[in-house]
């Protein structure tokens, strides 16, 4: 049985992705983050909120949609909410 965070993001989520490695000492990471750190202080399971990378992701979408509008000489708005 694997009882590793680690495991469980690789059974859970495709891993590695980019904002997940494990680091010299063999601890796993998020964005510089070190997770063990987390769990030992909060717990598991935990969740939490990477707010830098929810707004990279809403700037890949606006873009995603400028460019599929080009591409169709779409003439309406867009408007993310």
């Amino acid at each position: 049985m694997k009882n590793k965070y680690a495991d469980l993001i690789d059974q859970t989520f495709e891993f590695p992705q980019d904002e997940f490695i494990v680091n010299n000492q063999g601890q796993l990471e998020f964005h510089g983050i070190q997770l063990m750190e987390l769990i030992e202080q909060y717990g598991t399971p935990l969740k939490f909120t990477y707010l830098p990378k929810i707004s990279e992701n809403i700037q890949r979408a606006r873009n995603w949609f400028r460019v599929a509008m080009a591409s169709v000489n779409y003439e309406g708005e867009y408007k993310y909410c």
